[in-house]
């Protein structure tokens, strides 16, 4: 039994990254304060801290320290008591973590077992539970030092860097770790010995680094003790290396779920985490919780008033900041939109996030990018993939802002009127005529400074396709370079990373076996049982099943009905009659019609240049109304009202004009009227 009695829980939490990956924007905040739905990041870290009962924070800051100090003092310093309190410490020698953990021990101030944590960490764990659980362990192996948090994930999993994959070993028992190291080239040697030593061992590619670490006193100490300890990769590996001397044990330990842990440190990252908060994996941290959001379906939110124009898209997850405007005919997919945003006609927007105070004139398109504070945007501007755009830059008008661009509104020789004025012109052609900004180019290394220092930029390729990020990135394994182009397609334009990969990929699943149902005449009791084995190993929602098994069966129906000698009314009838089991399985309520209505229209829209499209579909709603799975009431209350379509397995470009086309059709309008009367005639019975 642990006792808890005058037990303080304390937590580290550093500001600095140490590295700048945000390019020009990283010129204005630290990565703890960049707006991450709205809200600073270091927010999501100190709710975290504060509702797990962690009752005093040490901050530590370096680069920007005055904003970080001057944020604390007015957003978290009031909040303060006697159950949480807040410290900062700042200085301009904290330029490593191992010189913040040795500065930090000669300060005296932790007492007790504590958590390390990064500012731009987004989380939901129960850190007091975790401290009192190391407290434990500690009991049982009195020369443990750490547990260092792992969250399990795919290796191409969204929120994954490239320069923080790893190899880890543990004691399979107790999850001690006897080896961990950073993956630089595409093999990796590991000692022979810690097989032949360890009966029982787990090698890992599978865990996530997420930076958190549960530490004792001792750290503090073995930092203070060891100069050569820069970073906390320095130090597992200097206390494995003495284990057998000292005899200090680090342990891992893997997040349950629905636990989530992840550092917004780069646009990657950013983009990741952002989707994640919008999908809300990341619950209870969600911004319907955390700040005055509605929350709407399709993972819409909404905060206060807003004013958006009758005939305006809006796709899913997207947030919409309080006072935003948004003109006629636009289009916002994937997106994140700050307070005051104002946005003209005909535009729009892929997978941006717009900070607050933004002006975008009318005919303009932003693609995966980041626009900071009080930016306006011309008319006719487009801004293509992985651009970086810092706070008070103007572009445009009638400019074509290339891929990967990064602008400022400042230049570093901006005391040299000359230089200057030269500059202003050379970007005047490319950022437009009325621009106030310059390309952004890193040149903030001393002379002889390595460029892997922490001060230079470091660029996650963000926005392209990973096969041609590469070329800024050569850690890059070879089976990421061996994914499709449609696969990387789908990911940085409206996928949803990870998630939306397992649905593409159950969903081609259920689609072969139905046409191997089809064909050889499986009973559908079999299907249902593969379908369900599928849907249990991609982790696919009950909610989502109905649509993407009613799409599937379209899908498969009409690859087969295409096929010379079998598009024939009577054998697409007798497809659908084969399979009208799984409707009936998987079709439970009124949802669930709409949801197959919708489906069906979905994959119609998508294949409209095949001229049996339209007849397949309405062969199908006409089949499933003679079975009962639809009901009339259903079907016109579908046809009357035209909802934005989407689909998590296609890449649907919001099909309007085809989905207007595809129900104003003879065929489809003959049928909705013979519908209509049948509807009266059983009524008037």
């Amino acid at each position: 039994m642990v006792s808890k009695e005058n037990t303080v829980y304390q937590s580290v939490l550093i500001c600095d990254s140490f590295h700048n990956y945000f390019g020009p924007i990283g010129e204005h905040y630290p990565s703890c304060l960049v707006p991450l739905i709205n809200r600073p990041v270091i927010e999501y870290a100190l709710d975290s801290l504060r509702v797990s009962g962690i009752q005093e924070v040490y901050i530590f800051a370096s680069t920007h320290a005055d904003l970080i100090r001057s944020y604390v003092n007015k957003h978290w310093t009031p909040q303060c008591n006697e159950d949480f309190n807040i410290f900062v410490y700042s200085s301009d020698h904290y330029f490593s973590l191992g010189e913040i953990l040795r500065d930090l021990f000669s300060k005296a101030v932790i007492r007790n077992d504590f958590v390390l944590i990064y500012g731009d960490t987004v989380c939901n764990l129960p850190f007091k539970q975790y401290l009192d659980d190391f407290k434990a362990l500690r009991l049982k192996d009195k020369l443990c030092v750490m547990a260092h948090l792992f969250r399990l994930s795919s290796p191409l999993h969204r929120t994954r860097r490239k320069d923080d994959e790893s190899i880890a070993v543990l004691q399979a028992s107790d999850k001690r770790l006897l080896c961990y190291e950073k993956i630089h080239l595409k093999k990796i040697d590991l000692d022979l010995l810690l097989f032949q030593n360890n009966k029982d061992v787990e090698v890992h590619f599978d865990l996530q680094d997420t930076h958190i670490s549960i530490c004792s006193l001792s750290v503090l100490s073995l930092f203070a003790d060891n100069f050569d300890y820069q970073t906390r990769d320095d130090f597992i590996k200097g206390i494995m290396g003495q284990e057998e001397i000292l005899g200090n044990t680090i342990y891992a330990k893997i997040l349950d779920s629905p636990y989530y842990a992840a550092r917004a440190v780069s646009p990657i990252a950013y983009d990741a985490i952002s989707r994640d908060i919008l999908q809300r994996w990341t619950y209870p941290n969600v911004p319907d919780l955390l700040m005055n959001y509605a929350y709407l379906r399709n993972h819409i939110y909404k905060e206060g008033i807003s004013n958006i124009t009758a005939g305006s898209i809006l796709s899913r997850n997207i947030a919409i900041g309080d006072k935003t405007e948004i003109g006629a005919n636009v289009e916002i997919h994937y997106s994140v939109l700050g307070s005051n945003v104002r946005i003209g006609n005909n535009v729009r927007i892929e997978g941006a996030y717009i900070w607050d105070n933004v002006i975008i004139e009318d005919n303009c398109t932003i693609k995966t990018s980041i626009i900071g504070k009080n930016v306006i945007i011309k008319a006719s501007t487009n801004i293509n993939n992985g651009c970086l755009i810092a706070d008070n830059v103007i572009l445009g008008p009638n400019v074509n802002i290339k891929e990967i661009s990064y602008i400022d509104s400042k230049h570093r020789d901006e005391d040299d009127p000359g230089i200057l004025e030269v500059l202003q012109q050379i970007d005047a052609k490319n950022l437009g005529e009325s621009a106030k900004g310059f390309v952004w180019i890193d040149d903030g290394r001393e002379d002889g400074q390595e460029e892997s220092d922490g001060g230079s930029f470091s660029p996650e390729i963000w926005g392209l396709p990973p096969d041609e990020s590469e070329q800024g990135i050569s850690s890059a394994s070879s089976s990421e370079n061996e994914q499709s182009d449609d696969e990387y397609e789908y990911d940085y334009k409206f996928g949803d990373g990870d998630d939306g990969d397992d649905q593409k990929r159950y969903y081609a699943e259920v689609v072969d076996s139905l046409i191997r149902g089809i064909e050889c005449k499986i009973a559908c009791e079999n299907l249902i049982v593969e379908i369900n084995a599928s849907k249990h190993a991609y982790n696919i929602q009950y909610k989502d099943v109905a649509f993407l098994v009613s799409r599937a069966i379209i899908d498969a129906v009409s690859k087969l009905a295409n096929q010379e000698g079998k598009a024939t009314a009577g054998k697409i009838k007798e497809m659908v009659k084969h399979l009208s089991p799984l409707y009936v399985n998987y079709i439970r309520d009124d949802q669930g019609k709409i949801d197959c209505l919708k489906a069906m229209e979905e994959f119609t829209v998508s294949v409209m240049n095949q001229s049996s499209s339209i007849p397949i579909l309405v062969h199908f709603i006409s089949y499933l109304y003679d079975d009962s799975v639809l009901d009339e009431d259903t079907i016109i209350r579908w046809h009357q009202r035209m909802e934005i379509l989407y689909s998590p397995v296609s890449e649907i470009d919001q099909y309007v004009i085809e989905q207007k086309s595809l129900r104003s059709h003879a065929i489809m309008l003959k049928f909705i009227e013979w519908l209509k009367t049948a509807e009266e005639e059983s009524e008037s019975d």
